[in-house]
Protein backbone atom coordinates (compact mmCIF):
# COMPACT_ATOMS: atom_id res chain seq x y z
CA UNK A 1 0.00 0.00 0.00
CA UNK A 2 1.52 3.43 -0.73
CA UNK A 3 0.70 5.93 1.63
CA UNK A 4 -0.81 9.39 0.71
CA UNK A 5 0.69 12.81 1.49
CA UNK A 6 -0.65 16.04 2.06
CA UNK A 7 1.15 19.49 2.62
CA UNK A 8 0.05 21.94 5.21
CA UNK A 9 0.44 25.57 5.59
CA UNK A 10 0.59 26.41 9.65
CA UNK A 11 -1.12 29.79 10.84
CA UNK A 12 0.89 30.89 13.30
CA UNK A 13 2.16 29.24 16.67
CA UNK A 14 1.82 25.64 16.26
CA UNK A 15 0.55 23.99 19.65
CA UNK A 16 3.58 20.84 19.61
CA UNK A 17 2.59 19.49 22.93
CA UNK A 18 -1.04 19.29 21.58
CA UNK A 19 0.05 17.17 18.28
CA UNK A 20 1.85 14.98 19.96
CA UNK A 21 -0.67 13.86 22.30
CA UNK A 22 -2.90 13.71 19.48
CA UNK A 23 -0.67 11.42 17.24
CA UNK A 24 -0.27 9.53 20.45
CA UNK A 25 -3.68 8.24 20.64
CA UNK A 26 -3.59 7.46 16.31
CA UNK A 27 -4.53 3.69 16.67
CA UNK A 28 -2.34 1.37 13.97
CA UNK A 29 -1.53 1.74 10.90
CA UNK A 30 0.57 5.03 9.94
CA UNK A 31 0.61 8.84 10.65
CA UNK A 32 2.98 11.24 10.64
CA UNK A 33 3.12 15.00 10.34
CA UNK A 34 6.51 16.79 9.76
CA UNK A 35 8.38 19.70 8.74
CA UNK A 36 7.67 20.28 4.58
CA UNK A 37 11.57 21.10 4.59
CA UNK A 38 12.81 17.44 4.90
CA UNK A 39 10.50 16.26 2.45
CA UNK A 40 12.26 16.86 -1.65
CA UNK A 41 10.23 14.12 -3.46
CA UNK A 42 7.67 11.77 -3.29
CA UNK A 43 9.50 9.29 -4.10
CA UNK A 44 11.51 9.45 -1.20
CA UNK A 45 8.16 9.76 1.00
CA UNK A 46 7.05 6.12 -0.15
CA UNK A 47 10.39 4.55 -0.34
CA UNK A 48 11.32 5.65 3.43
CA UNK A 49 7.35 4.67 4.18
CA UNK A 50 8.13 1.18 3.06
CA UNK A 51 11.17 0.58 4.68
CA UNK A 52 10.21 1.89 7.87
CA UNK A 53 7.58 -0.84 7.78
CA UNK A 54 10.14 -3.70 7.14
CA UNK A 55 12.94 -2.59 9.75
CA UNK A 56 10.15 -1.99 12.36
CA UNK A 57 8.72 -5.51 12.19
CA UNK A 58 12.89 -6.67 12.60
CA UNK A 59 14.20 -4.41 14.77
CA UNK A 60 14.83 -4.50 18.80
CA UNK A 61 14.91 -0.73 18.89
CA UNK A 62 12.01 0.61 16.85
CA UNK A 63 9.47 -1.13 16.72
CA UNK A 64 7.00 2.15 15.66
CA UNK A 65 7.10 2.79 11.65
CA UNK A 66 6.72 6.18 12.43
CA UNK A 67 9.74 6.36 14.06
CA UNK A 68 12.15 4.44 11.29
CA UNK A 69 10.09 7.06 8.64
CA UNK A 70 11.24 9.67 10.75
CA UNK A 71 14.54 8.51 11.04
CA UNK A 72 14.94 7.63 7.43
CA UNK A 73 13.38 10.74 6.17
CA UNK A 74 15.74 13.37 8.38
CA UNK A 75 19.19 11.36 7.44
CA UNK A 76 19.85 11.40 11.16
CA UNK A 77 20.67 8.10 13.12
CA UNK A 78 18.58 8.91 16.07
CA UNK A 79 14.88 9.27 16.84
CA UNK A 80 16.40 12.74 18.95
CA UNK A 81 18.30 13.99 16.22
CA UNK A 82 15.55 13.17 13.56
CA UNK A 83 12.69 14.52 16.28
CA UNK A 84 14.72 18.16 16.00
CA UNK A 85 15.72 18.20 12.02
CA UNK A 86 11.92 17.24 10.88
CA UNK A 87 9.68 17.62 13.96
CA UNK A 88 7.28 20.20 14.06
CA UNK A 89 8.16 22.79 16.28
CA UNK A 90 6.09 26.01 17.18
CA UNK A 91 7.55 28.02 14.79
CA UNK A 92 7.07 25.71 12.14
CA UNK A 93 5.54 27.15 8.87
CA UNK A 94 4.32 24.77 6.55
CA UNK A 95 4.28 20.89 7.17
CA UNK A 96 3.57 17.17 5.35
CA UNK A 97 1.35 14.52 6.78
CA UNK A 98 1.70 11.34 5.60
CA UNK A 99 -0.59 8.39 6.42
CA UNK A 100 -2.17 5.43 4.63
CA UNK A 101 -5.71 5.76 6.34
CA UNK A 102 -7.84 8.85 4.79
CA UNK A 103 -9.20 9.37 8.09
CA UNK A 104 -5.85 9.83 10.03
CA UNK A 105 -6.21 13.41 7.69
CA UNK A 106 -9.56 13.65 8.54
CA UNK A 107 -9.10 13.71 12.11
CA UNK A 108 -5.86 15.57 11.97
CA UNK A 109 -7.58 18.28 9.81
CA UNK A 110 -10.49 18.50 12.24
CA UNK A 111 -8.77 18.81 15.64
CA UNK A 112 -5.90 21.19 14.69
CA UNK A 113 -9.03 23.18 12.01
CA UNK A 114 -7.35 26.66 12.97
CA UNK A 115 -3.66 26.08 12.55
CA UNK A 116 -3.40 24.02 9.85
CA UNK A 117 -4.42 24.91 6.17
CA UNK A 118 -4.77 22.54 3.37
CA UNK A 119 -1.91 24.10 1.07
CA UNK A 120 -1.67 23.02 -2.77
CA UNK A 121 2.36 23.36 -2.64
CA UNK A 122 3.00 20.54 -4.94
CA UNK A 123 5.92 18.03 -3.74
CA UNK A 124 7.98 16.61 -6.75
CA UNK A 125 7.63 12.86 -7.64
CA UNK A 126 11.61 12.34 -8.50
CA UNK A 127 14.28 14.71 -8.80
CA UNK A 128 17.31 12.72 -10.22
CA UNK A 129 19.80 15.00 -9.22
CA UNK A 130 18.40 14.44 -5.43
CA UNK A 131 18.75 10.73 -5.76
CA UNK A 132 22.13 10.18 -5.36
CA UNK A 133 21.78 12.39 -2.28
CA UNK A 134 18.74 10.96 -0.55
CA UNK A 135 19.02 7.29 -1.10
CA UNK A 136 22.33 6.52 -0.08
CA UNK A 137 22.16 8.11 3.19
CA UNK A 138 18.67 6.22 3.28
CA UNK A 139 20.52 2.92 2.89
CA UNK A 140 23.23 3.63 4.68
CA UNK A 141 20.95 4.86 7.93
CA UNK A 142 18.97 1.37 7.32
CA UNK A 143 21.72 -0.74 7.80
CA UNK A 144 22.46 0.55 11.45
CA UNK A 145 18.39 -0.01 12.56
Amino acid sequence: MSPEIRTYNINGSFPVVELREFLMHIPEPFLVVMRRKCVLTKLQIREAYRRSHIISGRSGRYRKPESVFLILMSGRAQISEALAECGISESTESAVAVSDRKEYFDLLESRFRGNLTRSNEGIPEDDPALDSVIFPRMTYISLDL
